[in-house]
């Protein structure tokens, strides 16, 4: 084995951009879901970038020109920033340490230590810089800055793979040039680190409720937890399925926040509307029994009618014209009436009983999406438990080929 190369740390450096790069290129709005008259509009979690700061994201996972790209980076990173923003963060760390590769392989060692030294520590690329740095030192054939660097970046970041694959590398280079005693000293000190790592890992199964919500309310940075190396291979995942799940579950925790917020505007609507429909009941059922008793009288007049001598005709003529224009008039008012309650909005209790079902429906998105990313920690765990296991095997392999070498000496 042999120290890791540029185009190693280059991949490494480029995989947790494809994700932030191709919303960056998504310009197109997110169409609204879901029943309008529940006043709930789809939530977007679509990120704003300037312009800038997209195409320095486009750079970074796509074949520019090194000599384009290295300019395209200075001048980003030399621009004084107004509106700083997690895009544009993103954008700046990764830059700095692409750009410090180019230097690097043209022998400008000098300033690409200048560039890493501005990588924030907590940036999600501090263990490429520091390993840049390690290799830069190395390569202009100081092995005690390089080693040193490499300690430093394990001790830190001792959760992290790579940060340990390059202390045992070396290690090796030590044993190599014949410098046991601190050959030794490392290759213990990776054991110590990498046991440890697997403790933690291995009980992690219990815990992926606490890793779904870190994974969603944190901002994810280079810790010495070792779940954020499960978090970050996850992130890192070439198909990132967790990346669609966690926008699902962002955006169906909006909507029903919204949902809940209109349930509660339906609760007052379902009062207003009683009282409503009872003065409408009450007005309706009066003008009814009034339109009752009038026919009735009518029919008593029309009875009178044919008994009655020809003065009291005139009189009772009179009064029944007068009784059916009073009943016109009625029928007109309850007409208008009826008119007026088809006009009222959707019962409440038909509203209520959507927005019951829309909440069941965004209730089971959440939890299908929370079951998709259980799975995606499962793999996760799995796989660094694996990396951590052979790298301990590793360690020990050649903690025992140094001891054997040591025997044959003396």
């Amino acid at each position: 084995m042999r120290s890791l190369s540029m185009s190693a740390f280059a991949c490494s450096a480029l995989l947790s951009l494809n994700a932030l790069a191709a919303d960056a290129n998504n310009t197109e709005s997110t169409p609204a879901q879901g029943d309008g008259s529940l006043h709930c509009p789809a939530a977007t979690t679509q990120a704003l970038t300037d312009a800038s700061t997209r195409l320095v994201l486009k750079a970074l996972v796509d074949p520019l020109q090194a000599g384009d790209r290295a300019s395209l980076f200075e001048q980003y990173l030399a621009t004084p920033v107004t509106a700083p923003n997690s895009a544009r963060q993103v954008a700046s760390s990764h830059a700095r340490v692409m750009l410090a590769a180019e230097h690097i392989r043209a022998a400008r060692y000098e300033q690409a230590r200048q560039v890493l030294a501005q990588v924030d520590l907590a940036s999600t690329v501090a263990v490429d810089a520091a390993l840049l740095m390690a290799e830069s030192w190395r390569l202009q054939g100081d092995d005690r800055q390089s080693q040193a660097w490499l300690v430093r970046v394990a001790q830190r970041y001792s959760s992290d793979p790579r940060a340990l694959e390059g202390l045992l590398l070396s290690a090796q280079d030590l044993a190599a040039s014949g410098k046991m005693r601190e050959a030794w000293a490392l290759y213990n000190l990776i054991n110590d680190k990498v046991l440890a790592n697997v403790e933690q890992v291995s009980t992690m199964r219990s815990m992926q409720e606490e890793l779904v919500q870190q994974l969603l309310n944190t901002r994810l940075d280079e810790s010495r937890a070792v779940s954020t190396q499960v978090i970050k291979h996850i992130l890192h995942a070439e198909e990132q399925s967790a990346l669609s799940s966690m926008r699902d579950i962002i955006e169906a925790r909006q909507q029903l926040a919204c949902l809940e917020r209109q349930g509660d505007a339906l609760k007052d609507d379902a009062w207003d509307e009683s009282i409503m429909t009872a003065n409408v009941t009450s007005f309706q059922t009066m003008l009814e029994t009034e339109a009752r008793l009038n026919s009735r009288q009518m029919e008593s007049l029309q009875a009178e009618l044919t008994s009655a001598s020809s003065q009291e005709k005139e009189q009772i003529e009179e009064e029944i014209a007068s009784l059916q224009e009073h009943m016109q008039s009625l029928e007109r008012r309850l007409a208008e009436l009826q008119a007026q309650q088809a006009t009222l909005p959707v019962s409440s209790v038909s509203r209520t009983r959507q927005l019951q079902q829309k909440i069941a429906e965004t209730e089971q998105r959440l939890h299908n999406n929370h079951v998709a990313i259980r799975g995606e920690l499962d793999n996760a765990i799995a796989a660094l438990q694996t990396r951590y296991r052979e790298l301990a095997a590793e360690t020990q392999l050649a903690r025992a080929e140094l001891m054997q070498l040591l025997a044959v000496n003396h």
